[in-house]
């Protein structure tokens, strides 16, 4: 219970920073009143085409995307959203189950995940080198399988990660953005039930969270790679 009012508790609240970002920015472009003091104000939306590569496994699904609203001359507010879902194909499932029948296997994963930061570009109405922060959470839900049961294993996270690389901007106002970067993830909450019959925690659900440890902060190094339309 307290983990689903905490993921809900955060994804108000990024929700709520998106919203005011996207109506600050606009109420800054209307105060504008020298057009030559900065460079024309724009907001941008971007795809992650790698998220989409999911689609082509069967039972499988991927999003990723953002959306961008510069704050002035080198400042944009950035948010973010992305969800995937991944399946495991039963002949790997059966292949595993073969190796070792008592295995726990991780049947299928799911993660949804919110982000607020920041950007700093050198030349925000074109070709430029930026830097990023961002903030975030979001929740992963792993179903595993173990001698024909099913357990649930639900966490939520926060994270944060910063970012630098290369965004080109063309006239069109089509856009492509490479860079990369260093995330830093916690877990603050999990729980590893069983499914059938509203089980409670046993002694496989405690095998689950021990031979999955995600205590701690853990890094790991990302590349981003976007495609958008800036307007």
């Amino acid at each position: 219970m307290g983990c689903k009012a905490t993921r809900i508790n955060i994804i108000l609240v990024l929700l709520l920073a998106f919203f005011y970002a996207l109506v600050f920015s606009s109420k800054v472009s209307a105060q504008t009143m020298n057009v030559n003091a900065y460079p024309k104000r724009s907001v941008s939306f971007e795809l992650k085409p790698i998220s989409l590569l999911a689609n082509i496994i069967p039972g499988s699904r991927g999003f990723a995307g953002e959306f961008e609203a510069s704050m002035g001359r080198n400042i944009s507010v950035v948010a973010g959203l992305s969800h995937s879902r991944f399946t495991t194909p039963e002949s790997s499932v059966a292949e595993q189950r073969a190796e070792d029948n008592t295995k726990e296997i991780e049947k299928e994963v799911t993660s949804n995940e919110v982000s607020l930061g920041g950007r700093y570009y050198s030349n925000m109405t074109g070709h430029s080198w930026f830097t990023g922060f961002r903030l975030g959470g979001g929740t992963k839900s792993s179903l595993w399988n173990y001698d024909s049961r099913y357990y649930n294993d639900t966490q939520m996270t926060y994270l944060s990660a910063f970012d630098t690389g290369f965004r080109w901007l063309w006239e069109s106002g089509m856009h492509l953005r490479l860079g990369g970067g260093l995330e830093f993830r916690r877990t603050i909450a999990r729980n590893v039930n069983g499914l059938s019959n509203s089980q409670q925690p046993d002694e496989v659900s405690q095998s689950i969270e021990r031979n999955n440890n995600t205590d701690g902060i853990r890094f790991n190094p990302y590349f981003d790679f976007g495609i958008g339309v800036t307007i």
